[in-house]
């Protein structure tokens, strides 16, 4: 067993320095926001949510910014509306107030626990000027909006083509560690290739599923927060299934793979969200 442990915490290390892995953790919740038409000169751009701060989280390097634009968003009150990276998130919200060019586009992204649900988009122009869009909700964990600012006009991406891609992301990106540590195990994938794979897109297609239905239910949070109940029984399921179908029939060697492959997913995953 000791001549593993290099090589996972190698693979472990190695995850945590690589930002778009996500293994079994699922994908962690984001929002891209891209702004089309945006303003010539350099513009701040916030997310407003409807509900009170309650002393939430301020992911937020001030030193950045321009004060005076940063004193515009704290203050900015419409009803129940607020700036979210400014003034708190109930969970904590990466993502900067300055996007970043892509040919004639501008993008923000935004992530973590913090993302909302629902929410406006603000603006603040070079010349202090604010602009506001309508109401949105997202209902997924990687979501996709785009805003027109000439116009005003916020839509989102398919459902569809979200769902898809975070499934088959996911997907990849286990099917890639867990094949990894296959390896150092000494199995052959060539011997094993049909168990390895039915079992892993099995597995993910359980996750996706119940993430899915309880984020489109009960919000990100919801689905973020049901993740480590699910590991449960994927741990066991997969133990069950390689001890039956691996060869060669080394019943502690799979119990100590499926072990290995699952917390090292499991702990890439929490690391990449830290």
């Amino acid at each position: 067993m000791k001549k593993y442990i290099i090589p996972i915490i190698t693979i472990i290390l190695i995850l945590a320095n690589t930002r778009y892995v996500q293994a079994d953790m699922g994908p962690k919740p984001s929002l891209k926001i891209i702004v089309k038409n945006a303003p010539e000169e350099e513009y701040y751009l916030d997310l407003l949510v409807d509900y009170p701060a309650d002393n939430g989280y301020i992911w937020l390097d001030e030193s950045r910014y321009d004060p005076e634009k940063l004193e515009i968003l704290s203050n900015y009150r419409d009803g129940n509306w607020r700036t979210a990276k400014v003034t708190g998130t109930r969970g904590p919200l990466t993502g900067e107030l300055i996007g970043t060019p892509s040919k004639d586009e501008i993008i923000h992204d935004f992530g973590y626990v913090g993302v909302p649900d629902r929410f406006r988009i603000i603006i603040v122009t070079s010349n202090n000027e604010i602009v506001t869009s309508d109401v949105i909700e997202t209902n997924t964990f990687n979501s996709v909006v785009y805003y027109d600012f000439e116009n005003s006009e916020l839509r989102k991406k398919s459902i569809i083509f979200d769902i898809t891609f975070q499934f088959l992301f996911t997907c990849i990106c286990t099917l890639i560690i867990e094949g990894i540590i296959l390896k150092l195990f000494k199995f052959k994938l060539k011997e094993n290739y049909k168990p390895f794979f039915i079992i892993n897109i099995g597995t993910q297609l359980f996750l996706n599923l119940i993430i899915i239905t309880i984020t489109l239910k009960h919000g990100v949070l919801g689905g973020f927060l049901i993740y480590p109940l699910l590991e449960i029984p994927i741990f066991i399921s997969e133990i069950i299934l390689f001890r039956k179908y691996l060869r060669p029939q080394n019943k502690k060697r799979i119990t100590l793979y499926a072990l290995f492959a699952n917390t090292v997913s499991f702990i890439a995953g929490i690391l990449l969200i830290l």
